[in-house]
């Protein structure tokens, strides 16, 4: 829509899915320091340099927090730099060449998925993490509105404002029993709205329609 398509062009909308029996469970509500994970590659899109920004806030309120980013890619040098410039360097890991369950399990050892993202067509490691019920501070970019209920699996704060994600972060570390709730939810939500199966059965009437 934004590049011109026309609005009322026919359209069918088919989202991402995830087994959520496969992926591990998180314990969101253990104690602190706050135990964050982000997930995806190290490319500008996922703008991991503003959840490293949020996380210096969050400590700088005197939060204390450690993150590990999974994935790899061309920013990791820059990455690398803006940790270090943040003083970061001793809460912050990258933990890179991980496969598929390799990523769920650094998410099921997490508190919080936090994804920075300024641009994203719907968000994998966002379903993935409420399938495993663990709460997510994601941004407003694009098609992460739709992947997480504001307020019910996580929170949804403006892209390119880490003041925003910090206070986001502060709201969770402070209350272990609400991390649950929204976890709880989004486990809920990823097994009853994002099924596999459902999947499939809308790929193959998208086709039939087509083909009749």
């Amino acid at each position: 829509l934004a590049r011109g398509c026309p609005p009322a062009l026919d359209h069918t909308v088919i989202t991402p899915a995830v087994d959520a029996e496969a992926v591990p469970a998180a314990d969101p509500g253990g104690p602190g320091p706050l135990r964050l994970v982000a997930v995806g590659r190290l490319h500008w899109k996922k703008a991991h340099h503003h959840v490293l920004a949020a996380l210096a806030h969050l400590r700088a309120e005197g939060v204390a927090a450690t993150l590990r980013i999974v994935g790899d890619g061309p920013e990791l040098a820059a990455l690398a730099f803006a940790r270090h410039q943040l003083d970061l360097d001793d809460v912050v890991e990258f933990v890179r060449d991980q496969d598929r369950p390799g990523a769920w399990a650094e998410m099921a050892a997490a508190q919080v998925l936090v994804h920075g993202a300024v641009s994203e067509g719907f968000g994998n490691a966002v379903l993935a993490a409420q399938a495993a019920g663990l709460p997510v501070v994601t941004t407003d970019a694009e098609g992460l509105a739709d992947n997480i209920e504001p307020g019910v699996t996580g929170l949804l704060v403006p892209r390119r404002d880490p003041v925003a994600m910090a206070a986001a972060l502060a709201e969770l570390a402070d209350d272990p029993a609400r991390r649950v709730a929204l976890g709880r939810a989004g486990r809920e939500r990823a097994r009853v709205r994002f099924r596999p199966s459902d999947q499939r059965a809308a790929f193959a009437a998208f086709f039939a329609r087509a083909v009749a």
